[in-house]
């Protein structure tokens, strides 16, 4: 005796489970590099106002950007001003030979001040030069030979510490997609 029995076709339900994971995984993918981005760009904009007189341009000019196509992601952090690099790694800059450091926050480079400027040294060998206003002779620029900048931002150990949480993040939004 033989039992024939026929088995209906199950190519389409597996290209519909298919399709359906695959876009459940894309989803997952780009939720989970959008929050990566955020969580980074918000600790690295706090990471740069807890660093002392950074505000306003500082803060808002740390932002990112998401490229890439359907089989993979970049994630780009940058920053509006160049000088971040300064805060970022620390940097020492030499004078030629002197720095001439304004005294007044934000003043202007010695070389723009608008007024005439004269030169003011001590007798000893490790006084500082000045550089004194020759209207109201008060001090305007302090001469330096060099200045060391420490590191004040921590943001690629931010972006490290942070990635090393995407592929929970992944997960999770796989299990709620």
């Amino acid at each position: 005796m033989a039992v024939r029995f026929r088995v209906p076709p199950i190519k389409p339900q597996i290209d519909e489970t298919m399709a359906h994971l695959k876009a459940r995984m894309q989803s997952a993918e780009e939720s989970a590099a959008e929050q990566l981005a955020e969580t980074i760009q918000t600790k690295g904009r706090a990471d740069i106002a807890a660093a002392g007189r950074f505000s306003g341009r500082w803060i808002s000019g740390f932002t990112y950007d998401i490229s890439g196509d359907a089989n993979s992601k970049t994630i780009t952090f940058r920053h509006s001003n160049n000088l971040w690099k300064v805060f970022q790694y620390g940097a020492k800059i030499q004078g030629k030979p002197l720095l001439w450091i304004p005294v007044d926050p934000g003043g202007p480079r010695a070389r723009d001040f608008s007024g005439r400027l004269f030169q003011v040294k001590g007798r000893g060998k490790r006084d500082t030069p000045l550089l004194m206003s020759a209207e109201d002779h008060k001090v305007k620029y302090i001469g330096v030979k060099k200045v060391t900048i420490r590191r004040k931002f921590h943001l690629l150990k931010i972006i490290r510490d942070e990635s090393k949480k995407l592929r929970d993040l992944f997960k999770a939004g796989m299990r709620n997609g």
